[in-house]
C-alpha cells in the first residue's frame, strides 16, 4: 500500500467555523500553542502530515473537519534531496510542525536552492514528529494449526476429567486470542483464575440441579425459581461482562464494567418488550440503548469509554436492511413468474444474507465510529463482501471437517476482525492512569453460561 499521501492545508476553514473555536480545538489535538496554530491557519499551503496511507490520510482529514478546518488529501511523490554544505546548514532556521518554513537572509556565496529543498524537506519532517495524531491499527497474530493444538487437548483433557479441567480449558483459549491481538507494539492479557471459574461453574451446575429437582418433584418451587431467575437475569448480565473486563489488561493496566442493574433491566427487559409492543418499530431504539449500556459503561484504568450515537443512525441501517430484502422480494417475484418459481425462495435467501452482512458490517463500523476513550476515538471498515465470504468460508469447512475446522475458523474471524478496526490516537497511549484493583466472582460469568446468556462488545 502506498504510503505517498500527504493532508495539506490550503488555507481555508470549513464553512461557517469560527476561528477562535478551530484554534482551541488544534491547540489541543497537536498539544501545541495558539501562536503556533494561528501560524498555521494564516498560511497559504502547509502539508499538516505526510507519509500516509490513502485511508489514514481520509481519517486526518475526517478529525481535522471535525475542528472546522478544511484539508485536502494530495499524493507526493518523494523528492531527492542533495546534500547542503555545513555553510548553507548553518543558514536554515529550524521551525516547529505548523509555523511558516523561513530561512535566514543568505549570503551570495551560499547555494540558495540547496537551502530550500532542505527548508522544505526539515520542516515536513519536523511536521510527522510534532503532529500526535496517529492511526494505529490493531492486529492479530495467532493461526489456526497452532490454535488447534491447544485447542483439541483442551477438548480431549475435559472429557478425559468429566469437564473438571473446563475452567482450565476456557482460560488457555481466552489468553491464546488475548495475547495474539496486538496495538502499537503491545499484546493484550487475560489474567482470570480457573479455580475461580471452576467454583462458578459448580455453583451454576447447584443451580440447575436445583431448578431440576423442582420442575421433577415440587411445582411452586418452581415457580418461584422461574420470578428469581427473571430478577436475577440483568445482574447476571452485567456481572458476567464486569468478570471478563477485569481480567482482561493492556499495557498492565485492567478494564472495568460499572453498568447499573437499573440499566440492564432497561437493556434486558424493558427495551426489547417495547420494541414487541411496537411490532418492531423500536427495535432500532433498543439496540441503541443495548450499544450504549455496554460502551458507555466500559472503564480501561480510569478512564471512562464513551459512545454517542443518534437513534436515527440507527433507524437508517435498518431501513437500508429492508430496502435489501425487499428488493429481493420484488426481484424473486418477477423471475419466479418469468423463469421458474423456486427462483423466489432463492432470491429472498440471498437478499437476506446479503442484508445480514451489510447490516452486520455497518453496525460494527457505527459503533466504533462513534466510540471514544479519553482524547482518542476508534473506526472500522468492515464490509458486507469481506463479511459473506468469511463466514461462508468458515461454515463450509466446518461442515466438511465434520467440526474439526472450527479452530480455523475462530481465529479467522479473530484475524478478520483485528485487520478492519483501528484507533485514531491523539497523543501517547502511555498516559493512562491504572484504576484500583478489584476482584471479582466468576459465579454470574458461569450462570451466565450456563444459562445460555451471552453478551459482546464486539
Amino acid at each position: 500500500m502506498s504510503n505517498h499521501f500527504a493532508v495539506v492545508y490550503l488555507g481555508q476553514l470549513m464553512p461557517d467555523a469560527d476561528i477562535n473555536h478551530a484554534v482551541d480545538q488544534l491547540v489541543k489535538l497537536f498539544n501545541s500553542n495558539e501562536k503556533t496554530i494561528r501560524a498555521l491557519l494564516n498560511s497559504q499551503r502547509a502539508i499538516v502530515k505526510g507519509g500516509l496511507t490513502h485511508m489514514q490520510a481520509e481519517l486526518y482529514q475526517e478529525r481535522l473537519a471535525q475542528c472546522g478546518v478544511q484539508v485536502v488529501v494530495e499524493e507526493i511523490q518523494p523528492e531527492a534531496v542533495e546534500p547542503l554544505t555545513p555553510a548553507a546548514q548553518e543558514s536554515v532556521v529550524t521551525h516547529s510542525a505548523f509555523e511558516p518554513v523561513m530561512a535566514a537572509p543568505l549570503s551570495a556565496h551560499r547555494d540558495s536552492d540547496s537551502e530550500k529543498l532542505y527548508s522544505k524537506a526539515k520542516a515536513e519532517e519536523q511536521a510527522q514528529r510534532d503532529l500526535t495524531i496517529e492511526v494505529k491499527a490493531f492486529s492479530f497474530t495467532g493461526n489456526g494449526s497452532e490454535y488447534f493444538r491447544i485447542w483439541i487437548v483442551n477438548v480431549l483433557l475435559t472429557i478425559v476429567t468429566l469437564g473438571i479441567y473446563g475452567p482450565w480449558a476456557k482460560v488457555r483459549n481466552h489468553q491464546y486470542f488475548y495475547n495474539n491481538l496486538w496495538l502499537d507494539n503491545d499484546n493484550f492479557q487475560y489474567h482470570a483464575s480457573p479455580i475461580a471459574i471452576l467454583k462458578g461453574r459448580l455453583l451454576a451446575l447447584a443451580v440447575l440441579a436445583l431448578w431440576f429437582f423442582a420442575s421433577h418433584f415440587f411445582a411452586p418451587l418452581t415457580f418461584i425459581m422461574v420470578l428469581a431467575y427473571i430478577a436475577v437475569l440483568p445482574w447476571i448480565v452485567i456481572r458476567g461482562i464486569r468478570f471478563n473486563a477485569l481480567n482482561s489488561s493492556y499495557r498492565n493496566i485492567r478494564f472495568n464494567y460499572n453498568a447499573s442493574y437499573g440499566e440492564a433491566v432497561m437493556a434486558v427487559y424493558v427495551w426489547p418488550i417495547a420494541s414487541m409492543l411496537s411490532v418492531g418499530l423500536l427495535v432500532p431504539f433498543a439496540m441503541r440503548k443495548m450499544d450504549s449500556m455496554l460502551l458507555n459503561n466500559a472503564v480501561f484504568g480510569q478512564s471512562k469509554f464513551k459512545f454517542e450515537c443518534k437513534v436515527g443512525e440507527y433507524y437508517t441501517l435498518f431501513l437500508i436492511f429492508i430496502a435489501i430484502v425487499v428488493t429481493g422480494g420484488v426481484v424473486g417475484g418477477i423471475l419466479s413468474a418469468l423463469v421458474s418459481p423456486l427462483l423466489l425462495g432463492l432470491s429472498m435467501m440471498l437478499a437476506y444474507g446479503i442484508g445480514i452482512a451489510y447490516f452486520m458490517s455497518a453496525h460494527l463500523n457505527l459503533r466504533f465510529s462513534k466510540t471514544s476513550l479519553e482524547q482518542h476515538t476508534f473506526s472500522a471498515d468492515f464490509e458486507p463482501k469481506g463479511m459473506i465470504g468469511l463466514y461462508l468460508k468458515n461454515t463450509l469447512l466446518i461442515m466438511l471437517t465434520l467440526g474439526l475446522y472450527y479452530p480455523a475458523a475462530q481465529v479467522n474471524v479473530a484475524r478478520y476482525k483485528a485487520e478492519h478496526i483501528h484507533l485514531v490516537a491523539e497523543g501517547s497511549l502511555d498516559n493512562f492512569v491504572a484504576g484500583e484493583a478489584q476482584q471479582q466472582s466468576a459465579v454470574a460469568d458461569e450462570l451466565g453460561n450456563a444459562l445460555d446468556v451471552d453478551v459482546s462488545f464486539v
